[in-house]
């Protein structure tokens, strides 16, 4: 049986919105607009909400569907307005939509970035406490995740990976943080004994918070040695080298990046 494996906020599309440029064909001169949708409210507002969706669908049990793999949330100004050529138009195969109204002005005037969380997240618990409704699950399931994500601080940060050095003596860790605005990848290594952190350094910063973006940087942690560990890209065309050592005191530390890894 199918289970929810993804949440998605979402506001309807708007031509005005998008960002229109022009494309020269240096050939023949002629010019041809192009509209760059990443810039368009719709695709803001679906990647600024994703750090408290995807920390929502983190936090779910398996919610069996007829079908379906995750659930869209159609936000918009009027219910009473929808026509259904236009609920029509917004269905996505495999996918529940639920319609909900949000000001979704008022979150663009936000600029402070915990209130737009907490709208965020206000508008998911209403969308999934009403399809509870519909579907007869349990409201308390949703009410949980809602209280756990408060309890976060709204904060949606996870550990890719972790290992230990070769003697046991460290542990490393890939850990994401991830923002309405950014997510940052960070390394970390602390001492196994003790639980003590020695450096968390961030390694890069994704200006897209979305999967679809910062996932590539996401591949392999290695100890090649007891004092260096790499970490690379999924696909091993970059990654960096971190070498440390305790020294009395004081820490040495090193970072590289290196643009590819030899096997």
């Amino acid at each position: 049986m199918t289970v929810i494996r993804d949440i998605q906020l979402s506001i309807p599309s708007d031509i005005n919105y998008f960002d229109h440029t022009v494309i020269v064909d240096y050939d023949t001169g002629e010019t041809s607009p192009f509209t760059d949708y990443r810039q368009s409210k719709s695709a803001i507002f679906h990647y600024e909400t994703r750090c408290i969706t995807s920390l929502y669908t983190c936090l779910l049990p398996e919610i069996h569907t007829d079908g379906e793999k995750g659930v869209i949330i159609q936000c918009v100004p009027e219910l009473s307005k929808l026509s259904e050529k236009e609920i029509e138009m917004e269905m996505v195969p495999d996918f529940i939509t639920v319609y909900v109204e949000m000001d979704y002005n008022q979150y663009f005037s936000l600029t402070d970035d915990l209130e737009k969380k907490k709208m965020a997240l206000e508008v998911l618990q209403e969308s999934m406490e009403k399809l509870a409704d519909e579907r007869g699950w349990d409201k308390q399931i949703f009410r949980e995740i809602y209280n756990k994500i408060k309890e976060l601080n709204y904060k949606n940060t996870f550990i890719y990976k972790k290992k230990s050095s070769p003697n046991r003596r460290y542990i490393c860790s890939i850990i994401c943080e991830h923002e309405v605005s950014y997510v940052d990848i960070y390394l970390e290594i602390k001492r196994r004994k003790g639980n003590k952190v020695l450096k968390k350094e961030r390694l890069v910063r994704v200006d897209r918070p979305h999967e679809s973006f910062y996932w590539r940087y996401l591949g392999d942690l290695t100890w090649t040695l007891n004092h260096k560990v790499t970490f690379t890209d999924h696909l091993h065309h970059f990654g960096w080298a971190v070498t440390f050592l305790e020294k009395e005191t004081q820490l040495i530390w090193k970072v590289n990046k290196v643009s590819y890894l030899s096997s």
